[in-house]
């Protein structure tokens, strides 16, 4: 195939963003090219994507593609887990959760119908209330940078509710919708929270709610429905800073259990919290995949922990310290998100209770001090 501006051999694809699918591009025109259909590629009957899309760009469109895709999505996760997922049993949602996805779907469905029969209502008419959907990394809590000799210590929570696209395909009036019904005051998330506890209590900025001390975050502008973020800062530094209340022998070995026993800790106080909302609420799940999110790849517990911490060794050491880490089979990214430097500090993502990569990851971080 040739640019039929140039004349040029088309041998680039990329995703085009304004149609969510991987197009011939041509460099010198940067320009897309519209492909004549495959009438034997298979596309999922809820969004339209084909798998070379969603393998490309790593995200589905809805949970049907889990069922339209579902060979070829197990073989690529089992590929990066070096396992297959467990089967899964889906939490059984409680009557009150059922009846409150329903006036959801219901308020949805009027949006759509309203917006197909009078099309220039979704024109944009300059109101600037809702922000637009943050890159990743951006505008995260103050707690989530650590400070010199500090741990901090990320469990970051997707889900997804039943018959709604994900946020990449969702229409902004129904987006703008399901934002509220998640994060207004007194929702029933909100309400969820903070009966749970005032550490949970947030207040809204945006399309986000964040805690008073940035220890909580609720986020309804990612690619999932709902992201949840809990936070531990643990200043290791500075409760250690006194060598002669222990022994030189026995401190590294000591404060390595005591912040392992604080971060299980705080593990267990989030699963407990996660194992009420999944009853409270009525998420998509899958037999196959567990919870449905967006990426494939945070399919199951739709969980995932992360430690950050800045470099205060030599440089040569600390990159080596990483790299070992990385062959491990662990992801290493600046704290600044995915593709940011590592010089200066690093994010280091593992599963929830994974014991042995969290012992490895602490001691790294204690050699650093």
């Amino acid at each position: 195939m040739r640019c039929g501006h140039c004349g040029q051999v088309l041998r680039v694809f990329r995703l085009n963003p304004e149609k969510a699918r991987v197009e011939p591009y041509c460099e010198h025109c940067r320009i897309y090219f519209e492909t004549a259909p495959d009438p034997l590629a298979l596309r999922c009957s809820g969004c339209g994507l084909d798998f070379a899309t969603i393998r490309f760009s790593e995200r589905l469109g809805c949970s049907r593609c889990y069922d339209t895709f579902r060979d070829s999505l197990l073989e690529m996760i089992t590929k990066e887990r070096g396992r297959k997922p467990p089967l899964f049993e889906r939490p059984a949602p409680s009557r009150a959760a059922m009846a409150r996805h329903r006036l959801l779907h219901d308020v949805l469905t009027t949006a759509s119908e309203r917006a197909e029969l009078n099309p220039s209502s979704t024109v944009d008419n300059g109101d600037r209330s809702e922000p637009q959907p943050a890159s990743p990394g951006a505008g995260e809590p103050a707690s989530c940078e650590p400070e010199a000799g500090e741990l901090v210590v990320r469990i970051r929570v997707a889900r997804n509710l039943p018959d709604v696209p994900y946020l990449s395909r969702l229409p902004d009036p129904e987006r703008r919708l399901l934002q509220e019904f998640l994060l207004a005051d007194g929702s029933s998330v909100v309400r969820f929270f903070e009966e749970r506890s005032p550490a949970y209590a947030t207040v809204r900025q945006g399309a986000r709610r964040i805690s008073a001390d940035g220890s909580f975050e609720i986020r309804a502008d990612d690619e999932d429905h709902l992201r949840l973020a809990f936070f531990l800062r643990l200043p290791v530094a500075e409760a250690n800073a006194n060598p002669a209340s222990e022994s030189q022998q026995g401190e590294p070995a000591l404060r390595e259990e005591q912040i392992l026993k604080q971060i299980g800790r705080f593990e267990e106080q989030v699963l407990a919290t996660l194992a009420a909302l999944d009853e409270h609420l009525w998420f998509q799940a899958h037999p196959l995949f567990g919870f449905l999110t967006a990426c494939p790849s945070n399919a199951g517990n739709g969980m995932r922990m992360s430690l950050r911490f800045r470099r205060q060794s030599d440089p040569a050491i600390w990159l080596a310290e990483l790299a070992a880490l990385r062959r491990g089979g662990l992801s290493v990214r600046g704290s600044a998100g995915e593709g940011s430097a590592i010089e200066s500090s690093a994010t280091v993502l593992l599963p929830v209770r994974d014991s042995g990569a969290l012992r490895r990851i602490v001691r790294l971080f204690l050699r650093t001090l």
